[in-house]
């Protein structure tokens, strides 16, 4: 069985899954046509993936994720009504299939079927062969806050992290949810959970933002205000972050050179492999607050480099080269103590070159 399990809302495809088929006999002529359209949607070309779907179903008319990827390009091309049909026709098929329950509901829901989105979300969540249950629990909270029910969103959302506890998506909403309930410390909990298991967002930064405030913390606003500017430049969110309260003003009139001698600069941070992780200790409009930062003593390499972002200079401190996410995130765990008034967290490589190639340095 193929299986394109769509992630409520984000749309977020989770990869194809292969294993035994319910209702199709093996055709490898059907397989070839099937990826080949699998390709194309997870590529946005719709139109053509579209039509080596349907030259599919005129030689294997009951394939039943033939008719799914149909439903699902119809869905995202706004055809709902044949995306409704396409879907059904699949689940009709193979009624059991997990992938194809879950997104049948996700078309339900953005349809404001509200409560048949949620029974096809819970069929899913409990099929015995679905091997990724949690995300059925994270789609059916996404929709229930869509019909406006937090209390029965967090529930799902929660069952969600006992199935998987790095479910991120559910560990963000949950966040979000008791930060709304004015729970600041479980709200800070859920996003120090978050961030074992992933990077920061735009989103996450301007939630940390969010957390901070409701604590009466400008100055922690003002952190996540700049690792915003650092990370995410061109993000909405940043403008949002400063409207929290008022931004500290710093004026920086020491004439600090950034050259610290334990510390690397831009070009060796460009030659870092870009999957690679580091860990961003501090983002500061003020240069003697990196520069100090800079000369404490830390385990892994440092670099040191600044961006112009907005007429705004913006000084940055990372430390570290981990190939894994793990071994960045266990590095963060003992660096954390010795900067306990930032936020440090891990980034790629790859993130930061791209603002350096994009921003000039000063």
């Amino acid at each position: 069985m193929y299986r394109i399990l769509i992630l409520f809302a984000i749309f977020l495809s989770a990869c194809s899954v292969k294993h035994p088929p319910q209702n199709e006999e093996p055709n490898p002529r059907v397989e070839e046509y099937y990826q080949r359209a699998l390709s194309n949607y997870q590529q946005n070309e719709f139109t053509q993936a579209l039509q080596i779907a349907e030259q599919s179903l005129k030689i294997y008319p009951n394939h039943a994720h033939t008719h799914e990827l149909i439903g699902l390009i119809n869905q995202r091309l706004g055809n709902k009504a044949l995306a409704a049909k396409s879907l059904g026709q699949a689940l009709s098929l193979a009624p059991k299939d997990a992938g194809i329950a879950n997104n049948f509901a996700s078309l339900l829901c953005e349809r404001k079927s509200y409560a048949k989105a949620e029974r096809y979300y819970l069929a899913a969540a409990n099929y015995p062969e679905n091997d990724q249950p949690d995300i059925a629990w994270v789609n059916a909270g996404l929709c229930a806050q869509r019909a406006n029910q937090p209390g029965k969103a967090k529930s799902y959302f929660e069952q969600a992290i006992k199935i998987n506890p790095g479910q991120t998506t559910a560990l963000y909403q949950l966040a979000k949810l008791a930060l709304n309930n004015n729970d600041i410390l479980t709200a800070d909990n859920y996003l120090k959970q978050y961030l074992e298991h992933a990077t920061h967002t735009a989103k996450t930064l301007l939630l940390g933002a969010r957390i901070e405030n409701a604590q009466g913390n400008p100055n922690g606003v003002t952190r996540y205000v700049d690792m915003l500017r650092a990370a995410f430049p061109d993000s909405a969110e940043i403008s949002t972050a400063q409207q929290l309260t008022p931004p500290i003003t710093k004026n920086d009139t020491a004439d600090t050179q950034m050259n610290i001698p334990s510390a690397h600069d831009k070009k060796w941070i460009l030659s870092r492999p870009p999957s690679h992780y580091t860990i961003l200790i501090a983002s500061d409009n003020k240069k003697t607050t990196i520069t100090h930062i800079a000369k404490k003593s830390f385990p892994h390499e440092k670099a040191i480099y600044s961006v112009n972002l907005g007429g705004k200079q913006l000084y940055n401190l990372i430390t570290g080269d981990f190939q894994e996410f793990s071994a960045a995130q266990k590095a963060l765990t003992q660096i954390r103590p010795k900067v306990s008034t930032f936020n440090p967290w891990v980034r790629t490589f790859k993130s930061i070159q791209a603002i350096l190639k994009s921003t000039p340095e000063t």
